[in-house]
């Protein structure tokens, strides 16, 4: 199964962000799900990559969405065509962010039931 893997300096040099801020938006959950380590270098696998570029690109959306409003409506069907299109781009962008959005939960449902084992035992190891 080959992958597409990028280290993270190169993900972090094409969304125009430095490595610690990838780091820092990653958590521990992700970081185990996406990295890998070869040598000296992490690779980000696929998921990760499209991840991380959700991540990053709502700060780029809000900017463009701050200067769309100031846009004057479309003069042609033609400009309605392409403001159309703008509207379909932003729907599939609001799509990955709620499978992005649903991947988390899961992860933090998993961990919740792992912590819930852990206290349980600890608890049974007290009563002991």
């Amino acid at each position: 199964m080959s992958e597409n893997l990028k280290t993270i300096r190169e993900l972090a040099d094409e969304l125009g962000v430095s490595k610690t801020a990838i780091n820092k938006k990653v958590s521990d959950s992700e970081r185990k799900q996406w990295f890998s380590k070869n040598g000296n270098r992490f690779l980000v696998n696929e998921n990760g990559q499209k991840a991380i570029r959700i991540m990053f690109s709502s700060g780029i959306d809000n900017h463009k969405s701050k200067t769309e409003n100031t846009y004057q409506q479309p003069e042609s069907k033609t400009e309605n065509f392409e403001n159309a299109n703008l509207k379909h781009s932003d729907i599939n962008y609001l799509n990955d962010i709620i499978k992005y959005q649903n991947a988390q939960i899961e992860d933090l449902k998993e961990t919740k039931s792992q912590h819930f084992k852990q206290l349980n035992q600890l608890q049974n190891l007290l009563d002991q």
